[in-house]
This record gives C-alpha cells, structure tokens and sequence, in this order.
C-alpha cells in the first residue's frame, strides 16, 4: 500500500514539474487522445473556430490546387505537431497556410516549404501568433502578414525569397533566426513595432541596392538586442521616433546601422561594416536629430 502511494506520488509530481516548467513541450502517447480535429490531407479548409492538428506530413501535389491549409475562421490554433506541409511545385503562386480574412490565428510546432509562399494573411488581421515554425526554402515571401499586434516568436526562416515582412502596426518580432533570403529584408516592419533578440544574417540579393537591410524598422520601433551580419547592404535600417540599444552589428555590406529620422541610439557595437567599399560607415552620427549614447565605435 505504501509503495503504490509513493509511485503515484512521483508520478503526480513529474506530471507537476513538467507542466510548470516545459510550458512548450507536448507528449504524444502510442495512440494520441488529442481533444480537437485531425488534418490528414491537403487542401484542408479550416471554417469553425477550434484547435486543429496535423497528423503527418502532408503533401500539396501539383493537382491539388494552390493552397495547402486555408483558414477563414477566427480563433484558431493550429499545431502542426513536428510535421510540415510540402508544396511539391514551387512556382504557380501555391501558398503553404493561408490566414484568409480571419483574426486571432496561432501557427506552431512544425515546417512550411518549398511553396511559393510559406505563411501569408490578408489586410486588416489582428492578433495573430506564429510560434516555433520553420519556413523554409519557399521562392517569394516565407511569413507575410498584414494588420495589428501579430507576434512571431522563436521561428527559423531560411533561405526564402523574403524574410519576416509584417506590415501595419504593433507586432513583435523575438528570438527568431532569419537568414540567407535572397530577394529582400530579412526582417521588415512598419510602425510601433518590437525587433529583438534575433540573429539576421545573410538576406538580401547580391549587390543590393537601397533599401535592402538585414532589419528593416519604420517609425516608432524599438529593435534591441539583435545579432545582424553579413547581409547584402545595411545591417539595421531604422527610422524616426525608433529605438535602436544593444544590438551587434558586423560584416554588412553598407551601414552597419543606417538612421534616417530621429532615433535613440545606446549601446551598440557596429565593427567592420562596409564590405563593399563604398561611403558607409558604422553608424551614422551625421544623423543630426538622433540622440546617441554609448556606442562603439564612438562619433
């Protein structure tokens, strides 16, 4: 009697620890009691709001149309559970997982590829959440979402045509790895927006041009704490009302942090930029209506 109640003790208490500590970490027994509904197949439309789960990988043949998994309902979660959704044809405008005129959609657990497009919504969306996905290797845009407070979180977004691109107003973009897209930014934002604790590197098409940066910040961002290299021109690119502190930025092509607007600057280390020899430098102090602080190397 008292051996089963210390058994069931240690059980309870692993069952505890590891839902208290491993807020991420799913265990999957032989035969799956999962309270939602099962995608065995694509195309798939997902139209009621719910939890939705992939059971395998699943495969968008040539035949099959041009979207893998469309969603046109609010508050959905989407859990890929480790397997990925494979455009077998590239071209032809096919698209990965479509948020299609839908509010409140979370992405996570799994890989996007080889599509024309990975993850991409429509205008006006708010609030979704990308989470733990790697999007890879699809020809145009990898994560493409429009509208406010969209959040992508601990991504790996890899050799795409674009990196990250979100466009409108408040989104967060953190501790996600972007890097070798050939055709744009690796991460582009807009307004209000949170760039930090990423590593961007590699983005962007040989001999760039303007515009081109490894994080692409418009007005009223704070990037922090990002690791930015060898991208094909500018290392950060930030405008007015942004806050740029805490980031390292090396082996760029252009700038290594390019201000063009009014910007706080604090705590930057920016060191052998201007790969290409041209009129780049560092960090640009002529920023006359910046506010700088320590940054290395100094004015």
């Amino acid at each position: 009697m008292k051996r089963s109640f210390l058994i069931a003790a240690m059980v309870l208490g692993f069952v505890f620890v590891a839902n208290s500590v491993f807020g991420n970490f799913y265990v999957i027994p032989t035969r799956p009691q999962v309270a939602g509904t099962a995608i065995n197949s694509v195309p798939y439309t997902i139209s009621s709001s719910g939890f939705y789960y992939v059971t395998k990988d699943l495969y968008l043949a040539e035949e099959d149309g041009l979207i893998a998994i469309e969603i046109t309902a609010d508050n959905v979660t989407l859990d890929l559970m480790g397997f990925k959704i494979h455009c077998q044809l590239q071209s032809g405008g096919r698209t990965g997982i479509f948020i299609n005129g839908a509010d409140s959609v979370e992405i996570r657990n799994g890989i996007v590829r080889d599509c024309t497009q990975g993850i991409v919504s429509t205008e006006d969306a708010k609030n979704h959440r990308i989470l733990g996905v790697r999007v890879l290797d699809n020809i145009d845009y990898s994560i493409r979402l429009q509208g406010t407070n969209h959040s992508v979180r601990e991504c790996l977004v890899c050799g795409n045509g674009y990196g990250i691109d979100i466009s409108g107003s408040n989104h967060l973009i953190k501790d996600s790895t972007v890097s070798n897209n050939n055709l744009g930014c690796g991460i582009s934002v807009e307004t209000a927006c949170t760039v930090t604790g990423n590593v961007v590197c590699n983005n962007g098409p040989a001999g760039a041009g303007v515009g081109i940066s490894g994080i692409s910040a418009s007005f009223g961002c704070t990037v922090t704490g990002n690791t930015v290299y060898a991208n094909s021109l500018h290392g950060i690119t930030a405008m007015s009302g942004c806050t740029v502190a805490g980031n390292t930025v090396y082996f760029n092509n252009g700038y290594g942090i390019q201000l063009l607007g009014a910007c706080l600057v604090d705590g930057n280390t920016a060191y052998e930029n201007n790969k290409s020899g041209g009129a780049y430098s560092e960090i640009n102090y002529t920023c006359a209506t910046c506010v700088f602080g320590t940054n290395y190397p100094a004015p």
